[in-house]
């Protein structure tokens, strides 16, 4: 049981360190001066998030 709540944990935070580095890329190659106070920022981390989310459980359903 832990060791599925420690591998939730995992993977969440690599799908938030993802998010946060895709948005700063993403607004950064738009010319944003400061990509981490534009409005855009969170919504693209929180699309990243779920899209990790449903490959991880489409993942799971093929195995």
């Amino acid at each position: 049981m832990i060791e599925k709540v420690m591998n939730s944990g995992l993977f969440a935070g690599i799908a938030a360190l993802l998010g946060f580095g895709l948005a700063f890329f993403i607004l950064k190659l738009s010319k944003v001066e400061t990509p981490h106070e534009h409005k855009a920022f969170y919504p693209i981390i929180v699309v990243v998030m779920i899209l990790a989310y449903v490959l991880r459980s489409a993942v799971k359903a093929m195995v």
